[in-house]
């Protein structure tokens, strides 16, 4: 994966906040067009987290879809919660 053409974006909170978050990165850039990507990492009944891929620009989108395996880059960036 090159890490140059993506846009990654770990974020945790409550569920509602991150579901708010979620959909308003889908709005803004939809997977039509981005080929974005969540994937849950973890959730509690106190907090969620997702990671939230999708290419830079749409220009770099050519309708591939995206596919990760559990336990491979981008599930295991390193990236400390």
């Amino acid at each position: 994966m090159n890490k140059d053409l993506y846009e990654i974006k770990v974020v945790s909170g409550s569920k509602d906040g991150v579901d708010n978050f979620v959909k308003h990165e889908l709005q803004e850039y939809p997977k039509k067009d981005y080929g974005t990507v969540i994937l849950d990492l973890d959730e509690t009944a106190f907090i969620k987290t997702v990671r939230i891929i999708r290419f830079k620009t749409k220009d770099l989108y050519d309708g591939q879809e995206l596919n990760f395996t559990p336990g491979e880059y981008p599930f295991d960036s390193g990236v400390s919660l």
